[in-house]
């Protein structure tokens, strides 16, 4: 493994410095999962004990430098599924024994780009994710910024999150709604 993760390493700096910091995030997504780990926290992520993240995972808006997934805390004895897309823009913060099924989304920012719409919207707003200790995400779940899910809950497959779900509940759908 060691000799993986030295490759990987290697590719990692040869690739980011010909295509820039995105090359890094294309890399993850074809890294088995103990070289992703170890790329990320190579680049700044604080990653617990015991974690698995299952390959591809995409990350979107790693800052630029050596401590470009800095933004990314995942606790121990977590469980990232496949096809996740983390959007590092502000913090996402992941308690312990969390398992978040996969294709799922967390996104910490919106930006309307230079989009002419009708509608009152800032340019760019960003705030942190925070996932509390024991909670299950479902698949093709999407988090929006801001939120916060408490601990020991259950967020129900294909759910939009766009509010803070309290501890101890389960709550499902679009937008989600809290059933306990």
């Amino acid at each position: 493994m060691l000799l993986i993760n030295l490759i990987v390493l290697f590719l990692s700096r040869v690739l980011s410095l010909i295509y820039g910091y995105e090359a890094l995030n294309l890399l993850l997504k074809f890294t088995p999962s103990r070289s992703s780990i170890f790329l990320l926290k190579y680049y700044g992520a604080t990653i617990g004990k015991r974690v698995t993240i299952q390959s591809p995972l995409i990350i979107h808006n790693g800052k630029k430098g050596k401590k470009m997934y800095q933004n990314l805390v995942i606790g121990n004895d977590c469980y990232i599924g496949r096809d996740c897309i983390f959007d590092l823009d502000n913090i996402i913060q992941i308690g312990d024994r969390v398992t978040i099924s996969h294709r799922a989304i967390l996104n910490t920012h919106t930006d309307k780009g230079k989009a002419n719409i009708a509608i009152e919207l800032n340019n760019k707003s960003s705030s942190q994710i925070k996932i509390e200790d024991d909670v299950y995400i479902g698949t093709n779940v999407t988090i929006l910024q801001g939120v916060t899910i408490g601990k020991q809950s259950v967020v129900g497959a294909k759910s939009l999150v766009s509010k803070n779900i309290p501890e101890r509940s389960k709550s499902y759908g679009v937008p989600a709604k809290i059933i306990t």
